[in-house]
């Protein structure tokens, strides 16, 4: 089996915020909200990175032991999120395998909700403008 290199999903928009990141994934409409160190690794997973390469990038922000057990839990919870696109070569079951008992520790890193549709929105937005008015 070759080298994994992750590569996250391209139906991905990231956005950058103080201290968390949030991506929307426009394919299963979901909104996942990372914190910083999830933000870097999502972010290195560009397919052209080793998983190696990866852990290289939170080494500044983490100890150098921790950086492996940290960036293989975090793939793994990106992974069973569905925020990476899926590998031709890599074998899913090894990955799973290799990030263990890494991933629970990991699953603090990424919080998910599925977006309202656009109708549910509006609907919230007019009983909103209703209470407000109701209430003046």
């Amino acid at each position: 089996m070759t080298e994994r290199m992750p590569i996250r999903k391209s139906s991905l928009t990231i956005k950058e915020l103080s201290d968390e990141v949030l991506v929307l994934d426009s394919e299963s409409k979901e909104i996942h909200c990372l914190n910083q160190d999830a933000g870097i690794i999502l972010e290195a997973c560009d397919g052209r990175r080793s998983v190696a390469e990866v852990c290289e990038t939170v080494r500044g922000t983490t100890s150098p032991d921790d950086a492996e057990s940290l960036v293989w839990g975090t793939l793994a919870a990106f992974e069973s999120k569905g925020l990476l696109a899926p590998e031709a070569d890599a074998g899913r079951r090894a990955f799973l395998m290799q990030s263990g008992m890494a991933a629970a520790a990991a699953a603090l890193l990424v919080e998910s909700m599925v977006t309202p549709a656009a109708a549910e929105t509006a609907s919230v937005e007019q009983d909103t403008r209703r209470r407000r008015r109701a209430n003046a």
